[in-house]
């Protein structure tokens, strides 16, 4: 009996040629787990980096990283993060932060001045929103296009202007209010 022949060594594991042609994988023993046994034969080549393909994701899956770390979430929310989706990539949260999970959320550290920031941030935020919404009554708008038969200028000239002068009211009726 002849000893095996080593076909390859990576990261730990080995491909041996058998004495009877076929291939043997064994692997590092600190991936050990229940049902496992240390080495497997099989027909091809291909087979054994399979069967090592498999148990290195096996073993990568089992060693999970236990996160707590505290952050604010954009919106504001304390929580926790947990780690990372596997998939996807972002970044999972206790509570869970469903701002947009297409994306994912922006986290920050918790600490006092960044939490000021958020929220600072947070505020500005409501107050461009509120101005938008009341600037959208007064936005002058551009018209279509005059030189088509069913248009003429002067009436295109005459709803553009109606509209100006409604945004100019719009407005002196904001300046009175205050």
């Amino acid at each position: 009996m002849t000893a095996d022949i080593k076909v390859l060594e990576r990261d730990g594991w080995t491909i041996s040629l058998t004495d009877d042609r076929r291939f043997a994988a064994s692997g590092p023993e600190e991936i050990e787990g229940v049902g496992y046994e240390n080495g497997k034969t099989v027909d091809t080549y291909a087979e054994a980096l399979d069967y090592i393909d498999r148990r290195t994701k096996a073993a990568a899956t089992r060693v999970k990283i236990k996160l707590s770390l505290s952050a604010v979430a954009e919106d504001g929310t304390p929580c926790k993060l947990t780690g990372l989706h596997g998939s996807r990539g972002i970044i999972l949260s206790v509570p869970p932060i469903n701002i947009d999970r297409r994306m994912g959320a922006d986290f920050y550290p918790d600490t006092p001045a960044v939490q000021a920031l958020v929220m600072q941030r947070n505020q500005l935020r409501a107050r461009l929103a509120t101005a938008e919404a009341r600037l959208a009554s007064m936005e002058i708008k551009d018209r279509a296009g005059y030189n088509f038969k069913e248009r003429n200028y002067e009436h295109e000239m005459k709803l553009f202007v109606d509209g100006y002068n409604k945004a100019v009211a719009e407005a002196k009726n904001l300046e009175e209010k205050p």
